[in-house]
């Protein structure tokens, strides 16, 4: 069914926008609506909104940012690289940092000290135990620390997004890694499909709790086909993740880099535990 476009309005009947706030129409409207139909009284409840004197003095009792300019509370966040460029090192390194309160991400420093979690299905549960491990050798933390792992617990959205909000709650994370993006949204990743799982995120996770949710997202080695897709998802995010993703993958790298270095000596003193089949 076609809509119904209103009749022009002749410039001599165009009406000022404050005219209309008053409840005015144009002359021979008659106060019907575009499709004809007669106008009915309005049920819905207004939004409330804040003046500006209000939030002029709107006062957070918690830290504006987990890490310093990197990790805002609240919201949701992205690392993304090309595969072994240590993303999952980052993104273990986050959780270990906040939840200790302490330390330094990529030159930031920490500025909250928190509960997090990481949802991780992104290797076998044992070698994704194997790599907390390792980092647990050269990182040595309290059995205390207020981080929980969650290694392949088949989290999976948009169909838990109130699962993971309650499980948020429980235990009163104040961020939480999901690692990989393509093993936990399963649904078709094209820009849109996947734009609406992190939209949804952010509205039905993020804001009623005050968690951060940082993603881990593989992108695939350029090829001709994909070559201008600097992004893992989502069209309203392009323009950043395109300004960031390269900056985020080479700083990234060098952490990884160093923090291989570090932990060559404990890796090397280990037996092999097999080949992974995940990337990090």
């Amino acid at each position: 069914m076609s809509a119904v476009l209103p009749p022009p309005i002749p410039d001599e009947q165009l009406v000022p926008w404050w005219e209309w706030q008053d409840g005015k129409r144009p002359p021979g409207w008659g106060g019907e609506s575009w499709n004809g139909a007669e106008p009915s009284e309005t049920t819905a409840e207004s939004f409330a909104g804040r003046s500006h004197a209000e939030v002029l003095t709107l006062k957070f009792e918690e830290e504006r940012h987990l890490v310093t300019d990197l990790i805002p509370a609240g919201a949701v966040g992205l690392i993304a690289g090309l595969p072994e460029t240590h993303k999952s090192f980052l993104a273990q390194a986050i959780v270990v940092s906040v939840g200790r309160g302490e330390g330094e991400i990529l030159g930031h420093p920490v500025a909250a000290q928190a509960p997090t979690g990481y949802f991780w299905q992104d290797d076998s549960t044992r070698e994704e135990a194997e790599r907390v491990k390792l980092y647990e050798q050269v990182h040595a933390s309290s059995p205390e620390l207020p981080v929980r792992w969650f290694l392949n617990e088949g989290l999976e959205l948009p169909r838990d997004l109130e699962r993971l909000r309650a499980t948020i709650e429980r235990f009163g994370f104040r961020l939480v890694v999901l690692d990989s993006f393509y093993n936990v949204a399963l649904v078709d990743l094209k820009e849109r499909e996947a734009g609406k799982v992190v939209a949804a995120l952010k509205a039905q996770v993020c804001d009623p709790t005050g968690c951060t949710v940082l993603i881990v997202d593989h992108m695939p080695w350029a090829t001709d086909s994909n070559r201008l897709r600097l992004r893992s998802y989502g069209d309203v995010f392009k323009a950043p993740l395109r300004a960031s993703a390269s900056t985020s993958t080479r700083r990234a790298r060098s952490f990884g880099s160093r923090h291989a270095a570090t932990t060559s000596a404990a890796s090397s003193a280990r037996p092999p535990t097999g080949t992974r089949s995940g990337s990090s």
